[in-house]
């Protein structure tokens, strides 16, 4: 069973459900020989290499960077900002996906805060001359540790372009919010469907 088909398979794990949202309107989509940028947070770790196995046998070129514990200020300055502005100009991605939210649901940020974050981020990208695709993040436990997700936050990260809606999937998870391993592949599986 090539790589592929064991990714795509990983959708039976996530109840089918994903076949239907592949059919949504009203999004960007990859074609071969596009150049893709994955940025985020430890979600985006996850979805990593099954993105790059996808995107290898699709026929688009992808450079991914994602970091755990990131949040969307952190893509605009410091470290993570600095290799997101350097990325852009000599990578010339056509498409930047981005797989951040959950950190930020998390914390203690004030939602319109957010808001201005993601406006700014979305803004960085497509002044590069990039399309924005964010991947959502998926339902998120009312307890994650000591910490609920803030409805806010969440409804300001739905607001962002070519959003992908994770929460649908039933994806398997390891300790409550990140997924396992063929979580991740179904996931991603999914993701890929709707993206192509």
């Amino acid at each position: 069973m090539s790589d592929r088909s064991w990714l795509l398979g990983g959708l039976l794990l996530v109840g089918g459900v994903g076949l239907i949202a592949a059919t949504q309107p009203g999004h960007v989509k990859v074609q071969p020989g596009d150049r893709l940028l994955l940025i985020g947070d430890s979600l985006g770790v996850g979805l990593k290499p099954h993105l790059a196995k996808l995107s290898q046998e699709f026929g688009t070129h992808l450079l991914a960077k994602p970091r755990g514990g990131t949040v969307i200020p952190q893509w605009l300055r410091g470290p993570d900002g600095d290799w997101l502005k350097k990325a852009l100009a000599d990578f010339k991605p056509t498409h930047v996906l981005v797989s951040l939210g959950t950190n930020d649901a998390y914390s203690n940020f004030i939602p319109e805060q957010v808001r201005l974050n993601l406006q700014a981020l979305v803004r960085l990208i497509q002044d590069s001359g990039a399309k924005v695709v964010w991947i959502g993040p998926p339902r998120l436990p009312e307890r994650y540790g000591t910490r609920s997700p803030n409805v806010g936050t969440l409804r300001v990260v739905d607001t962002a372009p070519n959003y992908f809606d994770s929460r649908p999937y039933d994806i398997p998870r390891s300790d409550g919010l990140h997924a396992t391993v063929k979580g991740y592949a179904g996931w991603a599986g999914a993701f890929w469907n709707w993206l192509t």
